[in-house]
C-alpha cells in the first residue's frame, strides 16, 4: 500500500504504511502490529516503544507494551497551502504529524502545516511562537532545538522561547 517510512532500533526493522506498523527481528518474519489510524503519517521507535503520528484524527498513538494509546492534538484550523495565489485546502485537521521527539517531559510533535506542539502530562502546549507554520523535522541540541521548515532552519534555545531562523533565507522556494 506504499511505505511511509522505515526505521531499526535494537536490531528490528519497522516499517510504516497506510495499513500500519510492521517489524520484522533478524531470522523472523513480519509481525504486523496495527495502528488505531487510518492516515498514518510518521513513525518513530526508542527504547521507550513506537510513536506513530496521525492526521485521520490528527493525533500521536503510542505504544510500550502492544497496547494503543491515543493523544489526539487541540482543533486546529484547517491547514491550507497557496497555490497560484490561492489558498488550497491541505488538511481539515490542521495538518499532519511530521516529527516527534521524546523529551523528559512527555513528547515534543511537529505538525506541518501548523507549527510545534509539546505533549506534557495529558495537556498539549503550542511551542511554536517565531517558528515557520511548515514544521517537517524536529531535533534536540546541546544548547537546544533545531526545527527544518518549508520556509527554512530555525533554533530555539528552550521549549516556550521564541524560534529564530538560522539560515540565510535563500533557499529554494517552488
Amino acid at each position: 500500500t506504499g511505505v511511509v517510512s522505515v526505521t531499526t532500533h535494537d536490531e528490528t526493522v519497522y516499517c510504516l504504511d497506510a495499513d500500519g506498523v510492521a517489524r520484522r527481528r533478524r531470522g523472523e518474519n513480519w509481525e504486523p502490529l496495527g495502528v488505531p489510524t487510518d492516515d498514518p503519517t510518521h513513525l518513530a521507535v526508542d527504547e521507550t516503544g513506537l510513536v506513530v503520528g496521525g492526521r485521520d484524527p490528527l493525533a500521536v498513538h503510542t505504544a510500550t507494551d502492544g497496547a494503543w494509546e491515543t493523544t489526539e492534538l487541540p482543533s486546529l484550523a484547517p491547514a491550507r497551502r497557496w497555490i497560484d495565489g490561492e489558498p488550497v485546502g491541505v488538511s481539515e485537521a490542521g495538518g499532519r504529524v511530521s516529527d516527534t521527539v521524546r523529551t523528559d517531559e512527555g513528547l515534543a510533535v511537529a505538525v506541518e502545516r501548523t507549527g510545534m506542539f509539546h505533549l506534557c502530562d495529558g495537556a498539549w502546549t503550542p511551542h511554536h511562537r517565531g517558528l515557520a507554520a511548515d514544521v517537517h523535522y524536529l531535533r534536540r541540541t546541546p544548547d537546544g532545538w533545531l526545527a527544518a521548515t518549508g520556509q527554512g532552519l530555525y533554533a530555539t534555545d528552550a521549549l516556550g522561547e521564541p524560534w529564530r531562523r538560522r539560515d540565510t533565507g535563500q533557499l529554494f522556494q517552488g
